[in-house]
Parts: C-alpha cells; structure tokens; sequence
C-alpha cells in the first residue's frame, strides 16, 4: 500500500486492512516516490500496488512510477470520507467499528492494531461525525463502536452523536 508521507489520515485508516492482509504500508510524496520507497518495492518484489489517498496527496505522477501495470486508488475527496472508501474496499466485516479523531495521529496509531487483531477498521471524526460516517454506520448495520482517546481526543457531543446514530 502507499500512502502520503505528508498527512497521516490515510496511511493510519489503510493500517489496520494492510496488517490483516500482510500488506505494508509505504510513503510517498505529492508528485514522487522516495528513493527508500522505490527500493522497498523492488525488495519486496511488489505485484500490486494500492495507493490510498486523492491525487492532490498523491499525484498521477506516482501512479506511473509503481512497478505494476495498473495500481488501484483508493480514495475520496477527504480523509473522513476516505475512511469509508478504505472500508469498503476491504469489506470491513462485522458489526463493529473503531472511531479515533482525524486531527491528532496518536490514538488512531496506536488503536490501529486493536483494529487489526479485531479485523474491523477506523473511521475518523472532527468536532462532529461526518455524514460520510454517519451514513456508513447505518448502511453497514454496526451496532458498536469503540472510541480512541478520550474527551479532548472525542467529544462527549461526538460520543454521544455516535450513540444516537447506533440507537
């Protein structure tokens, strides 16, 4: 998997996913892979490549330097609504879903191997739940959610939003 070297939303939504399927997760720049990225794929003798992020993170530029023919994107227009890209792709199973917020990397990085080992994934939340997210929960019938951090990371207004969505 590549992600932006620069922001960290997409590299730490992808985490859990690339854990379960054994995939590593690599950086890039805006319009370049790094010389340590490059190196990394050819050691690893990468045959398919996802890259997870829009192109203003991760440009086309990229996408034609990736030793494969045609690399999948994975993306939408924000870190919040790419959360629910990832997921899809993935076909996140279960009825169960981690939330951390998409402002601070500390709780997601660290809540992403919980995630992994429960072989769900992450969504991200600001001062509010996306409708992006909002509408996924629903679609997706979960019916729990555990949250990273604790109030300064998550509101009790976002919390309880999140428990009213579930209701």
């Amino acid at each position: 998997m590549i992600a932006s070297g620069f922001e960290f939303q997409d590299a730490l939504i992808a985490s859990p996913y690339a854990a379960v399927e054994g995939y590593p997760i690599l950086l890039s720049g805006q319009d370049r892979l790094h010389g340590d990225t490059e190196e990394a794929l050819d050691d690893l003798g990468v045959q398919e490549s996802i890259v997870v992020g829009n192109p203003s993170e991760i440009g086309n530029e990229v996408l034609a330097e990736l030793p494969v023919e045609e690399p999948v994107r994975v993306n939408n227009p924000n870190h919040y609504s790419n959360a629910v890209e990832v997921a899809r792709y993935f076909d996140s199973p279960g009825q169960e879903m981690y939330i951390a917020t998409g402002e601070v990397f500390a709780d997601a990085i660290s809540g992403g191997v919980l995630a992994a080992q429960e072989e769900t994934g992450i969504m991200l939340v600001g001062d509010t739940v996306p409708s992006e997210i909002s509408d996924y929960l629903l679609e997706e019938e979960i019916v729990n959610v555990k949250l990273f951090g604790g109030e300064a990371a998550i509101s009790d207004d976002v919390a309880k939003d999140l428990a009213d969505i579930l209701d």
